[in-house]
């Protein structure tokens, strides 16, 4: 038995835009449309389904399971939180996709961790050399903001 449920992909824009999910392993809470089984697809199906609803505060629910995505592993949810968090965001766990992302060698992730690094923000501990490291790597990538710290 499967659940379907929205998912983002080149028809997500188009209404009725759906993929099923295997509903041992997606259970979805009707009333809340919350995942309560740790199914990272079925979060993450519901990020981008939140994110384009067009709502007032679609952005800010949307980070919510975009969070939980992250947690349960998906690549694509952690990668959205490197990118797009201010620096002085409270995302939970941001230092840990920084890291992942920047040992996988993003070069907009080494950036962000060297500045993490620099500034003490995000729970990491202020370490110039560190945050000097991870500049120049993602400068020899070609990462021109790292060219300039």
């Amino acid at each position: 038995m499967s659940v379907v449920i929205p998912f983002p992909g080149p028809d997500a824009r188009r209404p009725g835009a759906t993929r099923s999910v295997p509903a041992e392993d997606a259970e979805v809470a009707s009333t809340a449309g919350v995942p309560v089984s740790g199914h990272a697809a079925a979060t993450k199906a519901l990020w981008w389904m939140t994110a384009n609803d067009g709502g007032e505060d679609a952005w800010e629910r949307a980070l919510v399971f975009a969070q939980r995505a992250a947690e349960l592993g998906d690549d694509a949810a952690s990668r959205m939180l490197v990118y797009t968090h201010e620096p002085d965001s409270q995302i939970p766990n941001l230092l840990k996709y920084l890291r992942r992302h920047a040992d996988l060698g993003d070069a907009l992730a080494q950036l962000r961790l060297g500045q993490a690094y620099y500034t003490g923000r995000h729970g990491a501990a202020r370490d110039t050399q560190k945050a000097f490291e991870l500049f120049l790597l993602s400068a020899r990538q070609g990462n021109s903001h790292a060219q300039f710290c």
